[in-house]
């Protein structure tokens, strides 16, 4: 990485003439240009030592094209990873094109641009697949430190994720305590590369805002979903006397609500989409 940012900043290619365990050797990309690096690994350590190294370039600018070899989106991503700090960024593609542009005279397309901002989205958040590892961690936390809270976690049968449930015990709390016995239900796209849905349980208030009682990710709105939901639903808030449900016409919801809260009222109504939103 050291050697691919040098190369970068002194706008010039090189290629590994030979890649071993314990050597690594570059050239750069004219064959008639004298600019060579050798390394050799220490044999007590996994560190290399440059052992050689003529840094002069008698290859002429010709060689040197648009779009730089090293510039790789593994290596952009390390150079940008710092603009993504912080919960609020607005990094685009686009602003990545102009800042190689301007910085480093690399010309590059949107798309390796997408793949740059990829990469560095992954070294800051880490991946998915490392992020849905610490979900049973988490949410063990969550119940320690918030106490009341309900949370659950079902795998499916190779043990990957299948559904989640979290309901604060706040939120529970105040739902029972001081909220009225109307609960909202209903479902958005999360529009992760992962996929999935997000359920919500949500409430109102005596100033008529939103008071977000349960959530749940799962693959999508179907009977089965919405019957895990319920049920998670149902041994979080227990027995609520006199509750009213409001929904949009999903057969799912009102299957799983005779289910699990028969004695419930149904409320039908088109606009749950905008009380998520």
């Amino acid at each position: 990485m050291k050697l691919h940012l040098y190369a970068l900043k002194k706008n010039f290619e090189f290629k590994v003439k030979k890649s071993a365990k314990n050597i690594w050797c570059t050239v750069c990309v004219d064959d008639k240009c004298k600019w060579r690096l050798r390394a050799t690994k220490l044999v007590n350590s996994n560190m290399f030592e440059v052992r050689k190294f003529f840094g002069e370039h008698t290859c002429s600018l010709d060689v040197r094209h648009k779009d730089h070899r090293q510039a790789s989106p593994w290596l952009i991503g390390h150079v940008i990873r710092r603009k993504f700090e912080g919960d609020d960024v607005n990094y685009k593609p686009r602003s990545i094109v102009k800042d190689m542009s301007l910085s480093y005279g690399v010309h590059m397309s949107y798309a390796k641009a997408w793949r740059c901002r990829e990469h560095a989205l992954a070294y800051i958040r880490g991946t998915p697949e490392s992020s849905f590892q610490k979900l049973p961690s988490f949410l063990y936390m969550m119940e320690q430190k918030n106490p009341g809270t309900v949370t659950h976690l079902q795998m499916d049968n190779e043990g990957r994720f299948k559904y989640c449930f979290m309901a604060l015990g706040v939120s529970i709390m105040g739902f029972k305590t001081y909220i009225r016995p109307v609960i909202c239900v209903d479902g958005t796209f999360l529009t992760t590369r992962c996929g999935g849905t997000l359920l919500c349980a949500m409430g109102q208030d005596a100033n008529k805002q939103i008071y977000p009682i349960a959530f749940s990710v799962v693959d999508s709105e179907n009977n089965d979903s919405w019957l895990y939901f319920l049920l998670r639903l149902k041994e979080a808030i227990g027995e609520v006397e006199n509750l009213v449900f409001v929904s949009d016409r999903h057969t799912s919801i009102a299957s799983a609500l005779t289910k699990f809260f028969p004695d419930s009222h149904l409320i039908h109504t088109q606009f749950t989409h905008n009380l998520i939103r």
